[in-house]
């Protein structure tokens, strides 16, 4: 029967591992994705500007960058969590 949990346990420590990969793989995707969006958005503004005709509010650009941005994060937690529930779910067969 110790022999059981110890085998238990061992499997724990592989699923946090795999669980741990994932997430820091994740953290730097995210972070990426992020910097790209402000970038993207910030040259795109700026081009924007120089082009004649009519123009429009810098606000309005700033609220919808920030509701890609507030997408883009809940994509990325989503993702999190199916790999998360995948990697559980490997454990428990």
């Amino acid at each position: 029967m110790a022999a059981g949990s110890v085998s238990q346990t061992g499997e724990e420590k592989g699923v946090s591992r795999v669980q741990s990969d994932v997430n820091r793989k994740l953290k730097y995707i995210s972070l990426a994705v992020l910097v790209v969006q402000n970038a993207s958005l910030i040259l795109s503004i700026r081009y924007v500007r120089t082009l004649p005709g009519d123009r429009f509010f810098t606000t309005s650009a700033v609220v919808m960058a920030e509701v890609l941005k507030v997408i883009t994060c809940l994509l990325i937690i989503l993702l999190q969590k199916r790999c998360e529930f995948q990697v559980s779910r490997l454990s428990c067969a």
